[in-house]
């Protein structure tokens, strides 16, 4: 398998670990959905990243992302979907337009807990390191 492919799968399994971990500590009433890949092309990453790696990351993109309308029509279908109301944490596989219950191994609430804390210490790490800009 190539290892980008195999580091996007592992980053979804994350995703679905740190979902059914927050999902826990959300009101019963709360239901969380990942999409999968999930990629948007949009505006934003005109302000997230360099002007010349734009053109890139469109080109690079193309075949995994989704155009805002398609997004919305995902959305939509997301909402709709059966299992959405029978799962508090699903996961919608874009390329084959429909919803599906997370990995098995995203059940292992040791795996969520590991996951988000990881998470916030990479954030607070981060945060160490970024400039105070009102100092």
């Amino acid at each position: 398998m190539h290892d980008g492919f195999r580091t996007l799968l592992d980053t979804s399994m994350c995703h679905d670990a740190w979902l059914k971990h927050m999902v826990r500590k959300l009101p019963g009433s709360v239901s969380l959905v990942s999409t999968f890949p999930g990629l948007l092309v949009s505006d934003i990453m005109n302000i997230t990243f360099p002007g010349w790696l734009i053109p890139i990351l469109k080109i690079v993109m193309w075949p995994l992302a989704d155009t805002q309308r398609t997004m919305g029509i995902h959305h939509a279908s997301i909402l709709a979907a059966p299992i959405i109301n029978s799962n508090r944490v699903s996961c919608w596989v874009s390329p084959l337009l429909e919803a599906h219950e997370t990995n098995a191994i995203t059940n292992v609430e040791k795996l969520g807990k590991w996951t988000y804390e990881w998470l916030e210490e990479l954030i607070e790490s981060k945060k160490a390191r970024r400039p105070n800009k009102h100092a």
